[in-house]
């Protein structure tokens, strides 16, 4: 990345924060005879758009956080010696140096929108859990609320102790699941490592071709289709797996045809899966399973999971009335077996 200077360990991002920093308006401050400038007030964290810094940032690996919607990566960190007052609301002062016992830190952090996949059921009434997320800056213990807007690269100008190695953070929070990244090191604290997996989407393309059963006056044709399997930490509609834990998402498009005057349910056991081995808990909300048009099957797995056997064997529960024969039962549609294997 132009203008990068690429971290490779600690010492390295130390240095740079504790060596000699230049932003563009300071120039050379450091002379005994050079003014002493006001200084800002103390534990500042601000965005400050178009601070603009002579020397290179240093660039961490791996930096960012991903949520439901959007990733966060911190692209770069660097020293600024001083900041126009401007950038923090004080216009009638040209420049503000760090409070007593403090050192400012540039992060540029950059959003982009995680793609909406291709999902039938995304297009439906179906209600969807909350995903806003807040963001804040850890400086140590202390906690900040960042104003941070979606979309162009920003920078956060914020105050740091000078004296120890005090841990310094960016930090995101949706629906109560909190994530942390160094703006040292880039270390990464998460409770869903599932969302830095090399892939949670696996395109299966597996077909039950529409087929017809009869059951006295029921005559109905019923097909599926299933796009991909899904593993993931988060869902649409139950939101985060629990700690430790990670979503199997089996999306379908299905149709029935000729139903005459039969009620027409899926019956979850139409769906088994398995991971590694072991059945999977099924918490598929009631109103995805559809025989028309779009649903999901969705289970609950361990958050290592990778070896995932899906079996799809159609259960439709029919209901008539007293003048239907049968009054009501179960018609069986032929099974399709197979295997997917997620990487870490």
């Amino acid at each position: 990345m132009r203008g990068m200077a690429v971290v490779t360990g600690v010492a390295l991002v130390a240095g740079l924060l504790t060596g000699c920093g230049d932003d563009e308006k300071s120039g050379s401050q450091k002379g005994k005879d050079a003014p002493k400038l006001p200084a800002a007030q103390a534990k500042v964290v601000a965005i400050v758009p178009d601070l603009q810094v002579k020397t290179p940032f240093a660039e961490l690996s791996d930096a960012r956080l991903v949520t439901p919607d959007f990733v966060y990566t911190v692209t770069g960190v660097n020293k600024v010696d001083s900041v126009p007052g401007s950038a923090l609301g004080q216009n009638d002062t040209p420049q503000l140096a760090p409070a007593a016992g403090e050192r400012f830190l540039l992060a540029r952090i950059a959003s982009t929108s995680v793609p909406v996949p291709e999902d039938p059921l995304f297009n439906t009434d179906v209600p969807a859990a909350d995903m806003a997320t807040e963001f804040f800056i850890l400086v140590g213990d202390t906690r900040t609320p960042l104003p941070f807007a979606r979309g162009d690269e920003q920078n956060v100008l914020i105050s740091v102790p000078t004296a120890g190695d005090t841990p310094v953070a960016f930090g995101t929070r949706t629906a109560n699941k909190e994530q942390t990244v160094s703006l040292v090191d880039g270390r990464r604290t998460t409770p869903h490592p599932g969302m830095y997996r090399t892939t949670g989407r696996l395109k299966v393309d597996k077909t039950l071709p529409p087929s017809k059963q009869e059951l006295g006056q029921y005559r109905g044709t019923f097909g599926m289709k299933i796009p991909s399997v899904v593993m993931t930490s988060w869902d649409r509609w139950r939101g985060w797996a629990p700690d430790g834990m990670t979503w199997i998402r089996v999306p379908y498009q299905s149709s029935l045809g000729n139903p005459s005057v039969f009620t027409v349910k899926l019956n979850p056991t139409s769906f088994a899966v398995s991971a590694d081995g072991k059945p999977l808990e099924d918490r598929t909300p009631a109103q995805h399973w559809r025989v028309q048009n779009a649903g999901a099957a969705l289970y609950l797995a361990p958050g290592d999971a990778k070896a995932v056997h899906i079996r799809v064997a159609p259960v439709l529960e029919i209901k008539g009335g007293s003048f239907t024969n049968p009054p009501s039962g179960s018609v069986q549609y032929p099974a399709i077996d197979f295997d997917v294997v997620f990487p870490s």
